[in-house]
Formats: C-alpha cells, structure tokens, sequence
C-alpha cells in the first residue's frame, strides 16, 4: 500500500515482495531460529528501513531497536 501511496508500485512487485512479522527488539528478529534459518536461505535482497523514533525518549530506549535491530539484519544477511 505505501508503493502505491507513492506511485511506485509495479505488478512484477508482487511475487518479490513478503511482508514477515517480526521485532527489531528481539533475539533473531522474532522469529523462531527455524523460521530465521528458512528466510536467510530463501532471500536474495535486504532493505533494512526500520528504526523506532521519538526525539523525547533516550538512547537507551532506542537502542534495542536501532543497535541491536540492525546487528540481527546483519546476522541474517552471514547466513
């Protein structure tokens, strides 16, 4: 819907694209370690574009999300 919002979607999209619930928080992006071993094999592309943002909340706060988020992207793409 936000390709379309923007007027960059393109049908040949369609079967590239996956959304997968998951948690920048958490160990293995939330998912279970089968799940995060299945994904590492089968993709090809990462566009890591989450961040968790407050400009009132500390570093600390943001942390997990940011630092140690985007540490597990990185574990997924050594896979």
């Amino acid at each position: 819907e936000t390709l379309k919002k923007y007027s960059i979607w393109k049908p040949k999209y369609k079967n590239r694209i996956e959304a997968i619930p998951g948690s920048l928080e958490k160990p293995l992006l939330g998912l279970s370690k089968e799940d995060f071993q299945t994904l590492a094999t089968q993709i090809d592309s990462i566009f890591h574009v989450g961040a968790f943002v407050n400009h009132a909340m500390s570093y600390e706060r943001h942390k997990m999300a940011n630092v140690f988020g985007t540490q597990e992207i990185l574990r997924l793409a050594s896979l």
